[in-house]
């Protein structure tokens, strides 16, 4: 304790140990330092940022949609043009930043999702990438899925994309306004509407 600053100013705490005897520290709770850490590292593509804007409301929680994106198994049964989902981990063995999630199309060719920010729940980031082994389903690009919770129980959730014909429609001065779409989707099985 003599070795840190003196604007360091941590709680007091000891403990005894038979075989070493007190042992005199101080304790410092980490968890605002790793929310300043996740905060000062945010990638998030806002609407008035984004190319594209895509509203969708269903009557589950966000914790329950929140799979139905993230789980291979659960975004197969309401992605219908996916022919299969393979998650990748990080390096750490954990899927968040750092994953990746590589996605095919059948013939409409395959599709890499990089994760580069990841808020359990609120929403996440991803890198899109065409993979080039058939028709580009669209051009690479950055997104943000986000997942507000509704006061009936359910979700709203917006999917917000910006591409690289931004960066080219900005440096030329041009830049479309985002264009909303929505509609109710079902997860769940095919048609059920149940999760």
């Amino acid at each position: 304790m003599k070795r840190l600053p003196p604007s360091f100013n941590l709680p007091r705490h000891s403990e005894v140990y038979e075989s070493f005897g007190e042992i005199r520290g101080g304790v410092h709770d980490l968890k605002p330092v790793v929310e300043e850490m996740r905060e000062a590292r945010r990638v998030y593509i806002g609407a008035d940022d984004a190319d594209l804007v895509g509203i969708f409301e269903v009557p589950f929680p966000p914790s329950i949609v929140w799979q139905y994106f993230v789980d291979p198994d659960k975004r197969l049964r309401w992605q219908t043009m996916q022919t299969s989902v393979k998650n990748q981990p990080n390096e750490r063995g954990r899927q968040g930043v750092g994953s990746s999630s590589h996605c095919a199309h059948g013939v409409g060719g395959d599709v890499l999702r990089e994760y580069l920010d990841w808020r359990p729940f609120r929403y996440y980031t991803h890198r899109f990438t065409p993979l080039p082994n058939g028709f580009e389903l669209a051009p690479p690009a950055v997104e943000t899925i986000e997942f507000f919770p509704r006061e009936d129980g359910g979700t709203r959730f917006t999917g917000v994309g910006g591409s690289r014909i931004v960066a080219r429609r900005r440096a030329s001065g041009l830049r479309r306004r985002p264009q909303p779409c929505g509609r109710t989707h079902r997860l769940g099985q095919r048609g059920s509407g149940k999760p």
